[in-house]
């Protein structure tokens, strides 16, 4: 009788393990890669141009080095 209760036991955990894990993890992973495939399947080639735009530098920024405003020299005037 304590055999049968064991057995029952472990085929509905083993039941459960199957239904609620494995059998949406391979769902999953299925649509998953068909998704993938269908997205590869589907991408365009860019299109092709019969010239190529100039490449132009990236514009210098002005280099100030953190400072904000200019620098303006002081002296000290000493009153007599």
């Amino acid at each position: 009788m304590a055999d049968i209760f064991f057995f029952a036991i472990a085929f509905y955990f083993l039941y459960k393990l199957v239904v609620d894990f494995i059998v949406p993890v391979y769902k999953t992973t299925t649509q998953a890669k068909s998704q993938f495939r269908d997205m590869h399947q589907n991408r365009q080639p860019p299109p092709a141009n019969d010239f190529q735009q100039p490449r132009r530098p990236a514009q210098e920024t002005k280099n100030n080095n953190g400072k904000i405003g200019e620098y303006i020299e002081f002296e000290e005037v000493k009153e007599k």
